[in-house]
């Protein structure tokens, strides 16, 4: 098993690994059907949800393919920051990438928690997991989420047509990309 995610901390926010003592906590965000509206996934119908959620998060570090913080604000769950699909290689391929995924509960967005959270998790990718690359996308329909995009240095390359399906509404994804050179410019910026 890898290294558990260090804790991660910025002005305002405290980024930590998630354990199963945060369950409830995470459920109570992740239960809104208006967080998940364009995410992968369905609002959480129990803490046992929650529990299994963590679970995941926690094997995927284990295995290598992914990074998971829960992000706090003092003492109060308000969202969630990963690095996902982290491939090292692909056959005679160096690729060291992997993508940004980020979440935040309705009551706390628009505060620049998505943002500032971001910052130091693009930093240990690229400090601590040596990543050369970190691609990042948005729902055509979510302005918020590609204004955080837009904060963060990212450069569109991308448009995905008819990206995924939910709620009997295709959406569209655009791409972005950051390289870990364009980042480096990034850090004293707000």
């Amino acid at each position: 098993m890898s290294e558990p995610p260090p804790i991660l901390s910025t002005s305002r926010l405290t980024l930590t690994p998630p354990t199963t003592a945060d369950a409830e906590a995470l459920f109570a965000i992740s239960s809104d059907s208006a967080v998940t509206e364009f995410l992968a996934w369905e609002p959480h119908d129990s803490v046992a949800q929650s529990k299994a959620v963590i679970s995941s998060m926690q094997n995927a570090q284990a295995t290598g393919q992914g990074w998971h913080w829960l992000i706090w604000q003092s003492k109060e769950l308000v969202g969630v920051i990963s690095l996902i699909d982290i491939t090292l290689k692909q056959r005679s391929w160096s690729l060291f990438r992997a993508e940004l995924a980020y979440w935040i509960d309705t009551k706390h967005q628009a505060k620049g928690y998505a943002t500032e959270a971001a910052k130091p998790v693009i930093q240990f990718a690229f400090e601590h997991l040596g990543l050369k690359k970190i691609v990042v996308a948005h729902a055509e329909q979510n302005p918020a989420s590609k204004r955080v995009i837009d904060k963060l240095g990212f450069t569109h390359y991308a448009t995905e047509r008819y990206a995924f399906e939910k709620s009997q509404t295709w959406h569209s994804l655009l791409w972005y990309d950051l390289l870990a050179e364009e980042f480096a410019g990034e850090l004293d910026e707000t």
